[in-house]
């Protein structure tokens, strides 16, 4: 057995490393937050080596499953939290539209990957998702809280540039090469090495908000595990096999927190986005038992 299986199997196991990491030595987590953009391109670019451009099309052309999917994404968690209004304060609430409305995260053609998803889809789906979330977020925030935000259309393209459409150029010109073959052969554990990181450079940064609403942030806690449950399950039954049953789960239930916490802090502050800074602690707690039961399917 070689170090490449054990970071393949135990990967759960360096997910809840990571977290216990970043509340217990944020510091450490601090040194990876500057180079956060980087970290995901470099996790989209090891996601794409295997991704054929002739499936993304045909996936961009069979579109009806990925528009529940986004329907999914953006609108079947705000209507739940409309329905408990009343038990949250005007900041919880917001923070909760805000982050239940937010497009899928970027790192679920990855994950999709690493849990035997189908990685093409999982791009077009985030891809969709993040490409309408100048638009679709701020209308959405609107109808829920009659809270008006504003997101720079221009910056969020640029963004997108950036995570998506330079990795995916790269990978697609190094294909036919050499060091496309060597690059796949080590790029799940480089992946998983850069979600580590990842991880410590998200949550680290925010953890004194946590910790000064303890209460609150448990009472959020149950709740978003219960969003993040229902989510996979709603985009798990949409699938027609395996492969995409995964993927869709995954895609459906693994948002863009990092986003959403950028905008909450900016333009409203801590409490807002509290929310998003559970959401990501839950995300990623959430891949743990991912793991474990589809280890225990394969077996």
């Amino acid at each position: 057995m070689n170090i490449k299986y054990y970071i393949k199997k135990y990967t759960w196991f360096i997910i809840l490393t990571a977290i216990i990491l970043s509340f217990s030595f944020p510091s450490l987590g601090l040194i990876f937050t500057p180079y956060l953009t980087y970290l995901l391109m470099l996790l989209m670019f090891f996601s794409c080596l295997d991704i054929d451009l002739k499936k993304i099309l045909e996936h961009l052309k069979n579109c009806k499953n990925k528009i529940t999917i986004l329907v999914i994404i953006h609108l079947s968690s705000p209507f739940l939290i409309l329905l408990l209004k009343p038990f949250f304060s005007d900041e919880i609430f917001l923070g909760l539209i805000l982050v239940t409305t937010i497009s899928s995260g970027m790192s679920v053609v990855f994950l999709s990957n690493l849990y035997g998803g189908i990685a093409s889809q999982a791009l077009v789906i985030a891809f969709l998702s993040n490409i309408f979330s100048p638009i679709s977020v701020p209308l959405l925030v609107l109808l829920f809280t009659k809270t008006n935000i504003e997101i720079d259309f221009m910056v969020m393209s640029l963004t997108m540039l950036r995570l998506v459409v330079i990795p995916i150029v790269i990978a697609m010109l190094l294909k036919n090469t050499r060091a496309n073959k060597r690059l796949k052969n080590y790029g799940t554990y480089i992946s998983i090495v850069v979600l580590f990181l990842l991880i410590l450079g998200i949550i680290s940064p925010v953890k004194s908000i946590v910790l000064s609403n303890l209460k609150i942030s448990l009472m959020l806690g149950g709740l978003i595990s219960v969003l993040v449950i229902i989510n996979f399950f709603l985009g798990y039954f949409v699938g027609s096999n395996k492969a995409e049953k995964i993927t869709y789960g995954i895609s459906a239930s693994y948002k863009n927190v990092t986003l959403s916490t950028i905008i909450a802090l900016s333009l409203f502050g801590p409490l807002v986005a509290l929310p998003s800074i559970i959401y990501t602690v839950v995300n990623n707690l959430f891949l743990i038992p991912l793991q474990l039961i589809f280890l225990k399917e394969k077996k």
